[in-house]
């Protein structure tokens, strides 16, 4: 059957896709520039307190700087003193009077985002993508957290059994699961965990649920290593067919 889900796209992303195109796993969707902040202790490298680093500002916030441009000086009565020069290249972003540090940000790069699964475009919304694809939907009686997309695996039970070549799947297990099986999933950087009964709602940034029919295990334990969308806000898992 079919079934659609948002898929949620970062701030200022260009999108090079439109609605009622199909799309692929792995297809690139868009770009969105990935700003880093460099931060500048200028009261440290005048010699000066706070407050009089900030009057020896010779930019103003929101101006671009180039690598080597002048940041600040230190003046006093015997001619120049110390100055602080760019290391970086960027955007003058903000002073902090209490600290002395002045934030740059950093030029940003472009960072592709690509499609989750395969689909069709159905609508694009401000805050995503509607994708529409095909695949079987069980429905969840609880969950918590974001939508995730990974491989279906079995958990066996045991903590030793799950390794780095679990990183990016979702596990089904037959029992609770408990802060132990938690930790080690977000060690391994595990998207989520599923189990049939109801567990604790321990804090995590894993996404957790919990199946609304025990008899759906079977079912997608055959489909083990298919890829899925683990969606909280319409409560469902979803396997895609593709």
């Amino acid at each position: 059957m079919e079934f659609s889900f948002l898929f949620p796209l970062p701030a200022k992303i260009e999108l090079n896709i439109s609605e009622g195109e199909n799309i692929k796993e792995g297809d690139i969707l868009g770009y969105y520039p990935l700003e880093k902040k460099f931060s500048l202790n200028l009261a440290q490298g005048l010699g000066l307190s706070p407050q009089k680093a900030g009057q020896a500002l010779s930019i103003s916030l929101g101006n671009s700087v180039k690598k080597d441009d002048l940041l600040a000086e230190k003046k006093s009565f015997f001619g120049q003193g110390a100055k602080v020069f760019s290391p970086v290249e960027g955007r003058v972003f903000s002073f902090d009077q209490e600290t002395g540090v002045l934030i740059i940000i950093l030029n940003a790069k472009k960072v592709a985002v690509k499609a989750p699964i395969s689909g069709k475009i159905e609508k694009i919304e401000k805050g995503g993508l509607i994708i529409k694809t095909e695949g079987t939907i069980f429905p969840l009686s609880w969950a918590k957290g974001k939508i995730v997309f990974g491989r279906i695996k079995k958990y066996s039970g045991s903590l030793a059994d799950l390794s780095i070549n679990d990183r990016g799947k979702i596990l089904l297990s037959k029992e609770i699961i408990n802060l132990s099986l938690i930790k080690k999933s977000e060690a391994l950087k595990i998207k989520g965990l599923i189990s049939t009964q109801k567990s604790d709602d321990f804090p995590t940034f894993l996404t957790l649920a919990q199946l609304k029919n025990s008899d759906d295990e079977e079912r997608i334990i055959s489909q083990e290593n298919q890829k899925a969308v683990l969606d909280p806000k319409n409560k469902v898992l979803g396997i895609v067919n593709f």
